[in-house]
């Protein structure tokens, strides 16, 4: 007898706010940064930043791209969480 696959719930709009914030966050630790280094990396403000890591809201394509841009993170991984974290080694 042949089973059919579950299927997944739909992901939330929080719960991918959430994952996000977490992989971000995973990215500045991987990267030995503070938060307001990472803020300046990214040419973006720490109090903004932190709002991001804490999952208060998104970041904008042209925050993510430099976010890519800095750390040469995998886009499939601080999207979506799929693959590894890929990080630049300074």
């Amino acid at each position: 007898m042949a089973t059919t696959p579950r299927k997944r719930a739909p992901m939330t709009y929080e719960k991918m706010t959430a994952d996000f914030a977490e992989r971000l966050d995973a990215l500045r630790i991987a990267m030995n940064w503070t938060t307001d280094e990472m803020a300046r990396e990214i040419g973006t403000k720490p109090g903004t930043f932190r709002r991001w890591t804490r999952g208060e809201c998104q970041p904008p394509l042209e925050a993510i791209y430099e976010i890519r841009k800095a750390t040469d993170c995998s886009l499939n991984w601080l999207i979506a969480g799929d693959g590894a974290m890929a990080v630049r080694e300074d």
